[in-house]
């Protein structure tokens, strides 16, 4: 995404059971391991699944994967 500017984006995370565990429009996403009501979530693998939007003329860029979240 180099020289791109990205005016929101639409990122989700699930856990293994497809549960949604953390939601953000915010294109710094900075996802910290934890759910929507802030506790932290276990380790694990999660899956995430991303739509960024450039701007409305143009369509999403579309990104999914899997995180392995580790604490130390």
């Amino acid at each position: 995404l180099k020289d791109r500017f990205i005016e929101s984006v639409d990122f989700k995370v699930f856990n293994r059971w497809g549960q949604l565990v953390y939601a953000t429009s915010d294109p710094q996403i900075n996802w910290n391991g934890t759910n929507a009501s802030g506790k932290d979530v276990t380790d694990g693998v999660y899956f995430y699944t991303c739509q960024a939007f450039e701007s409305q003329n143009l369509p999403p860029i579309v990104l999914s994967g899997y995180i392995e979240l580790i604490r130390g």
